[in-house]
């Protein structure tokens, strides 16, 4: 189905399909054109229709989605709606001195079989899990995974991180 057909109902980034109104896709996603549209759309509707979805699958799908969008993206259904924003992780994103040290954290991860001091302690202070984490993935996905760790932990807030190397 072409939904780029429905963009006359695009006023505010707000798109109705399917007895839904979506809010924020538009600006959320990495190249806006039709064909992006319909893959995130399908893929939706798919997770709406399948209710007894297996976990792993929707997480499957769910990465499919995050593929087309803007870093630190998230999305989900509330009241009908379909809601498309900015996550806590972002604002992790731009603390340098932690980003600095989530990198060295994943670099130690790949090279070692054994946790590091600097694993240990990020572990501790910030509630990581280096299970989460895998060789096959990005070093940017690996990344995401991390501040998405952190994001959880302190429910949504910010984190006040003092570096390891201080």
């Amino acid at each position: 189905m072409n939904y780029m057909k429905n963009y006359d109902n695009f006023n505010n980034d707000k798109l109705s399909i399917m007895g839904i109104t979506i809010y924020g896709l538009e600006n959320s996603m990495k190249e806006f054109n039709e064909e992006n549209l319909n893959n995130i759309i399908n893929k939706l509707d798919y997770i709406l229709n399948n209710k007894d979805i297996e976990k792993k699958h929707l997480e499957e799908i769910t990465e499919e989605i995050e593929d087309f969008l803007n870093e630190d993206i998230s999305f989900y259904f509330q009241d009908n709606n379909l809601y498309f924003e900015k996550t806590i992780t972002a604002f992790h994103r731009e603390n340098k001195l932690l980003l600095n040290d989530l990198n060295r954290y994943i670099e130690e991860y790949l090279k070692n079989t054994e946790k590091t001091k600097l694993m240990k302690y990020m572990d501790k202070k910030l509630n990581l899990n280096s299970k989460f984490l895998d060789k096959k993935k990005s070093f940017d996905k690996n990344i995401t995974i991390l501040l998405k760790q952190i994001a959880l932990n302190y429910k949504g807030n910010l984190v006040k991180y003092k570096s390891y190397l201080d």
